[in-house]
């Protein structure tokens, strides 16, 4: 590689580095608070639903319709593997497009596995990567310390002041 290719790497690599500043300060998507366990959680269950994506799109490729179905029906069962503590908090508009991607992926599966129309599936498919799109275009996840559900204790001068 000669060195003008090189530079204009590194400048274009710098630059990148330089805005992810600027894209993270100006980040208007709606904070989810969750502690850190909970987000390694729900990001697992995010890469699961990229890997069952991935092999949907495989048989997809090759035209096996029995596969696509049957990769499909775990992805339908996802949301009941968040703890129901953690699903309680999620915004209602999350859990709205969760549900519906949870539906879709149900459909697909029986879109699939019905007459095995390519053209249905795929189309199925359109509608599931909107609904990825759109959750991750409007939610992100915040970390923030655990807080155990205690009562606040009280001051012994003035019993009405918490601390």
């Amino acid at each position: 590689m000669n060195r003008l290719a090189i530079g204009l790497l590194l400048c274009v690599g710098g630059a990148a580095w330089a805005s992810d500043n600027l894209f993270t300060a100006n980040d208007h998507r709606i904070a989810i608070e969750v502690t850190a366990r909970e987000r390694n959680q729900i990001l697992y269950e995010m890469r699961e639903f990229l890997h069952g994506l991935h092999n949907i799109h495989h048989a997809m490729a090759r035209g096996d319709m029995k596969a696509v179905a049957l990769e499909t029906k775990p992805m339908g069962e996802t949301l009941s593997r968040i703890p129901a503590n953690v699903r309680d908090r999620l915004p209602e508009g999350f859990m709205q497009m969760s549900i519906a991607m949870q539906e879709a992926f149900v459909a697909l599966e029986k879109k699939a596995g019905g007459n095995g129309d390519s053209q249905a599936v795929q189309t199925q498919m359109a509608e599931i990567m909107t609904y990825c799109s759109g959750c991750h275009d409007t939610y992100r996840f915040e970390i923030v310390a655990y807080k155990a559900n205690r009562r606040p204790t009280v001051d012994k001068v003035n019993p009405y002041t918490p601390q």
